[in-house]
């Protein structure tokens, strides 16, 4: 199935339909983006956020970059930012973020989507060109993205779609924390000065030979030579100076910087 770019009457077709004026998730205006799967406009942020989610859940295109295929045009005419927000609001999703499109709320509209746009296709009226894109848009008002969400047939999921969804939810959770713990970790790595500015290990006093090369000390900052006593270290707040760009401090205290 081949692709082409939107032409100008696909485009306003799209654009016009109900809600996608502004963006479904956060109401941005003058989305140029899509998520195909849903048939909704989103702005250049939540686009972002949809790719993350993975094709399975939302598939992301540009109005304006990228080229479409017929089914992909199908998709939008049979749904809208108004309908999707609607449809998400009678089933107890009504927040406009992005853990509503793990639910089992979005996989039932995705489902419905589907058989909306296979509907569509067969009908003929997916490659839609010239004065016929504003007649569909029209055509299709009652049955398709103007009417109520409340009118919706909606097809309960089977057992496997349940649980593929309760997975595909566990994977996104299991993703997001490997990301916060990715993140920690890279925060919490601090420079420590090169074994060539510091003759001795701060901790265990060891002077570094050919051998002897590394710190003992690699959680702190470490000086090559205590700055005062105990008792004025303990008045002092880390890190004591800075010398040749690193922060450095004494080995002993027990303030990690």
């Amino acid at each position: 199935m081949s692709r082409r770019a939107l032409d100008v009457d696909q485009l306003q077709a799209i654009v016009k339909r109900e809600g996608n004026g502004a963006c479904v998730d956060c109401d941005a205006e003058n989305p140029m983006w899509a998520s195909v799967t849903y048939g909704t406009l989103l702005c250049l942020e939540d686009a972002g956020k949809h790719r993350a989610l993975g094709v399975q859940v939302s598939f992301v295109r540009s109005l304006d970059l990228d080229a479409w295929k017929d089914v992909e045009v199908a998709s939008m005419m049979v749904s809208s930012n108004a309908f999707v927000n609607e449809f998400f609001a009678l089933h107890g999703d009504a927040s406009e973020t992005i853990p509503r499109y793990l639910s089992l709320t979005a996989a039932k509209l995705r489902k419905l989507l589907a058989r909306r746009r296979e509907a569509y296709s067969e009908s003929s009226t997916a490659a839609i060109t010239g004065a016929d894109a504003e007649s569909a848009s029209r055509d299709d008002t009652a049955s398709a993205s103007s009417s109520s969400a409340a009118t919706a047939q909606v097809e309960e999921l089977s057992a496997e779609e349940t649980i593929e969804v309760l997975d595909l939810q566990e994977r996104f959770a299991t993703r997001a924390l490997e990301r916060e713990a990715s993140s920690r970790d890279t925060e919490e790595q601090r420079p420590w000065v090169p074994d060539e500015l510091a003759p001795i290990c701060m901790l265990c006093g060891r002077t570094f030979t050919m051998i002897l090369r590394k710190h003992h000390c690699r959680n702190y900052y470490v000086a090559a030579a205590c700055p005062g006593s105990i008792a004025s270290i303990e008045s002092l707040t880390c890190p004591v100076k800075t010398r040749l760009g690193f922060k450095i401090a004494w080995a002993g205290c027990e303030n990690e910087l």
